[in-house]
């Protein structure tokens, strides 16, 4: 997790007394690692930064600067270095050592949407092609990484987290009352509207084209869930299996090591049995929070499941963390956590991932698997309960 800024203005005095190193403060806790901006004739680009890949490397260092581009970006390219060998195939070099090098030589090669119909991963990013005055601001198919903007006649700004545009004063932070009632039922304004009325989110699979010399702008769309392809039904058990396994090498692929949350459910057990299965991985770090409410307690599943692994791999160091939160912990932490989400969290699951999150960090975890969101690819934890007993009536 990185956090990303970009300003553009028309107005020079607007550029002069823009407070880019308070603003950038704002998503030091998302890049802990380092910090950048540089500032071009009217804009600024900045950047925090997570080391997860190419922890030493000069050219995974952010903002890019290169040829009359710019390119901050957060997230991961899980195919980078497939992609890195077609660029040197072309005669582009290309060290195939960070994908942040990587991802800026394909747009410079290639150009957007070329770019975007072959990079596999999670990000949000913004290109700048000083030549064209046009600055290419993208995130990722599912919307795994966040991106917010906001303009005003002069003005445009875009960063990781809505505080970030807070700072800007670049438009005022009313509360969006008309659309507020969605965050109640279910828990996230539909659409490119916010918590706030004047502050916009980039929707999952969208591109913003800004022109820098008159502020003016087009979203564009490149991808939708619907253009997925439908699978014959005797194919379907053995493409997810590959597709599956593909999705967990992909995402292991990291210079720190890498943990789980696990729940006791059959996403994140799912996730956490193939990460040791086909990850090569001599340790791993299990994290789940306990509810202390027995009626949705998971924990006899999770320690059930934690010595299932511990049997079945044996030369394995697996290690469980165990939270254990009380009702006031919730109250407590009320306050940090809508900081950090940004907008009112409609979940009691944001606090027990907040907490879970302050644990890892202790353990020097920076990157962490998670099934958060695969109850809707496995139509959720009423389907697997009913086929469970459906099973048990059948052993009967």
């Amino acid at each position: 997790m990185c956090g990303i800024l970009g300003y553009s203005s028309l107005n020079k005095s607007n550029i002069n007394k823009f407070p880019i190193k308070k603003i950038l403060k704002t998503l030091e806790h998302r890049g802990p690692d380092s910090a950048k901006y540089i500032k071009t004739s009217n804009c600024y680009f900045a950047h925090t930064r997570l080391s997860i890949i190419g922890l030493k490397e000069k050219n995974a260092l952010q903002p890019v600067v290169k040829d009359n581009k710019v390119l901050t970006f957060n997230g991961e390219i899980y195919n980078y270095k497939e992609i890195s060998k077609v660029l040197n195939n072309s005669g582009i070099k290309d060290s195939g050592k960070s994908d942040t090098e990587t991802l800026f030589n394909c747009l410079s090669f290639y150009g957007l949407q070329k770019t975007l119909s072959i990079i596999d991963g999670m990000y949000a990013f913004a290109y700048f092609d000083q030549s064209k005055n046009l600055i290419y601001i993208a995130r990722d198919k599912i919307g795994e990484k966040p991106l917010y903007w906001a303009k005003n006649s002069s003005d445009f700004i875009f960063a990781s987290e809505i505080k970030s545009i807070f700072y800007s004063n670049i438009c005022r932070h009313d509360p969006n009352i008309d659309r507020m009632y969605e965050i109640f039922i279910h828990g996230k304004i539909d659409g490119t509207e916010t918590a706030f009325s004047k502050i916009n989110e980039l929707e999952p699979g969208t591109f913003i084209v800004l022109n820098t010399k008159n502020n003016s702008y087009r979203v564009k769309s490149y991808w939708n869930i619907e253009d997925i392809n439908i699978l014959k039904s005797n194919s379907i058990a053995d493409e997810f299996d590959e597709r599956f396994n593909n999705c967990i090498q992909s995402r292991l692929i990291s210079d720190v090591p890498v943990g789980s949350l696990i729940s006791g459910g059959v996403d994140s057990s799912s996730l956490v049995y193939k990460m040791l299965e086909i990850g090569n991985l001599d340790e791993i770090k299990l994290f789940f929070a306990q509810n202390n409410i027995s009626e949705i307690n998971e924990i006899s599943g999770v320690k059930f499941f934690f010595n299932f692994l511990k049997n079945r791999f044996k030369n394995n160091r697996i290690n469980l963390h165990v939270l254990k939160n009380k009702i006031n912990d919730y109250w407590n932490n009320i306050e940090e956590v809508a900081f950090y989400n940004d907008e009112p969290c409609a979940f009691t699951n944001f606090h027990l991932v907040y907490s879970l999150a302050k644990i890892i960090k202790k353990n020097n975890l920076k990157v962490i698997f998670s099934g958060e969101g695969a109850d809707e690819i496995f139509f959720g934890y009423d389907r697997f309960k009913r086929n469970d007993l459906l099973f048990q009536k059948g052993r009967r």
